[in-house]
C-alpha cells in the first residue's frame, strides 16, 4: 500500500512535526524491522498494522493501547464501520485505528457474461449460478477459464461458508476442519479446478487480476482493494463489475481484512505519534488515499462518497455496509488470528491449515483427508479441542 501521498500531505500541514517515513517494503521486511527495533529497545513510534499480525505484535508487547487517548477524543473513530474496528481490539482495549477495510468479492467481466448468456449476478445468486457462469465463460472460447481464484484460503472462503464450513466456532476454542461442511466447501473449490475444470490454480505471488484484465477468465475471486485499483488504472476497454459472494443451502460469507496505523509501545514521541495515527485514519487521508486508488477506506463517509469513488465498478454498494449486504455477512472469524488467545496457537493453527491446503491443491492428499489430519494435531497439541 502506498501510503506516501497522505504522508506528504500531513507533512505540508504540520511542518513543526517531522516524520523520519520509511516505506513499507513488502509486509515481511516491513513487521521483520517493526520487531527488531523493538528487541534493539528503540521501537518505532507508529506504523501500519494488518489484522493478521494483532495478536502477536500486542501479544509481544508491541503495540501500546489506544483507550486513553480514545476517551478524550472519540470522534476517531465514531464514523469508522464496527468491523473495521474489531480487528484490531485484544482483551477490550482498541490497539489500532482501522484506515482499511476491504472484502473478498467476485470480480466479472460483464460484457463477456452477456456475450454467453448469463444474467449479471444480483445480490441473492448462488454457488449453482456461479458455477453455471464459469461453465460458460470456460467453453466460450479456447484456453478461457471461468475464473481466477487467489492462492490465499481467504479466497475461497465465501465457498466454505456456503456449505456451513468454519475453520474454528466462534469462539475460538473448538476446531471445526473435520466436519462435514467444511470438507464439503473445500472440496467444491478442488472440483472447480479438476472436476469441472472452470477455474486457473491458485499460484502463489501472481498478479491474480491479470487474466481478467486479459479477458483469460471471466471472474476474479480478490480483495476489494489492489485488484480493483489496477484494473481502474488500465482503463479497460470493456465493462467489469463486482458481485457479492454467491449464496449455499448453508448460508454465506466472506473474508475481510482490515489494516490500521498502531502506535508502538516505548516510543519517545507517544502524544505526536497519536496525533500522526489519527490524521492518517481520518477522513482527510482517507479521501485522499481512496482517490489515489490506494485503498478502501474503513469510514463509511468516504466510502458512499462517489465523488472519492467513482465507476466502475458500477456496484459500488458491495464495498457499502449502508447500502448492501457487504460488511453484513462478512466474516470476522475466517482470521483464526482475531480469535486464537496467543501468537504460538495462531502459528500452529494457521501452519497445520496452510500444510493442508497446499496438499490438497498440490494432490498430495484428498480434501478429507488432509483437513483431518489438520483437524488431529491442533488438538493434539492444545491448540484448540
Amino acid at each position: 500500500m502506498d501510503h506516501a501521498p497522505a504522508m506528504q500531505a500531513y507533512m505540508q500541514e504540520f511542518p513543526q512535526v517531522k516524520v523520519d517515513y520509511t516505506p513499507m517494503g513488502g509486509t515481511g521486511p516491513h513487521y521483520e524491522k517493526v520487531q527488531a527495533s523493538s528487541v534493539a529497545g528503540t521501537p518505532i513510534d507508529a506504523f501500519w498494522l494488518h489484522d493478521a499480525m494483532v495478536t502477536q505484535l500486542v501479544g509481544s508487547g508491541m503495540v501500546r493501547p489506544l483507550d486513553e487517548y480514545l476517551k478524550k477524543e472519540k470522534d476517531a473513530t465514531d464514523d469508522i464501520f464496527p468491523a473495521a474496528l474489531n480487528y484490531h481490539t485484544r482483551n477490550g482495549k482498541q490497539y489500532g485505528i482501522p484506515q482499511n477495510l476491504s472484502i473478498y468479492m467476485v470480480y466479472y467481466d460483464a460484457d463477456r457474461f452477456q456475450e454467453v448468456g448469463v444474467p449479471a449476478p444480483k445480490s441473492d445468486w448462488t454457488i449453482e449460478q456461479f458455477l453455471d457462469a464459469a461453465q460458460k465463460v470456460a467453453r466460450s472460447g479456447q484456453d478461457r477459464t471461468g475464473l481466477t481464484l487467489q492462492a490465499d484460503r481467504r479466497g475461497y472462503w465465501m465457498f466454505v461458508r456456503a456449505h456451513g464450513g468454519a475453520w474454528l466456532t466462534e469462539d475460538g476454542t473448538r476446531s471445526r476442519l473435520a466436519e462435514p461442511d467444511t470438507i464439503a466447501g473445500v472440496q467444491y473449490v478442488k472440483d472447480l479446478l479438476d472436476r469441472h475444470k472452470v477455474a486457473a490454480r491458485p499460484r502463489q505471488g501472481a498478479r491474480e487480476w491479470v487474466p481478467l484484465q486479459e479477458r483469460q477468465a471471466g471472474m476474479l475471486i480478490a480483495l476489494n482493494s489492489e485488484s480493483a485499483w489496477n484494473l481502474r488504472k488500465s482503463q479497460l476497454p470493456f465493462k467489469w463489475d463486482l458481485a457479492e459472494p454467491p449464496k449455499g443451502a448453508k448460508g454465506r460469507g466472506a473474508a475481510q481484512a482490515a489494516t490500521a496505523w498502531v502506535v508502538g509501545e516505548g516510543g519517545k514521541n507517544l502524544d505526536a505519534a497519536w496525533h500522526f495515527v489519527k490524521w492518517m485514519t481520518g477522513e482527510k487521508a482517507q479521501r485522499l488515499l481512496s482517490q489515489q486508488n490506494a485503498l478502501v477506506a474503513s469510514r463509511r463517509k468516504v466510502v458512499e462518497d462517489a465523488g472519492v469513488n467513482p465507476p466502475p465498478p458500477a456496484n459500488l454498494k458491495a464495498t457499502s455496509n449502508a447500502h448492501s449486504y457487504a460488511h453484513s455477512y462478512a466474516d470476522f472469524y475466517q482470521n483464526p488470528a482475531v480469535v486464537l488467545p496467543s501468537p504460538e496457537k495462531v502459528k500452529q493453527f494457521d501452519d497445520a491449515l496452510n500444510a493442508a491446503i497446499t496438499d490438497i491443491f498440490a494432490d498430495k492428499a484428498s480434501v478429507r483427508d488432509a483437513l483431518m489430519q489438520a483437524d488431529a494435531f491442533v488438538k493434539q497439541q492444545g491448540v484448540v479441542k
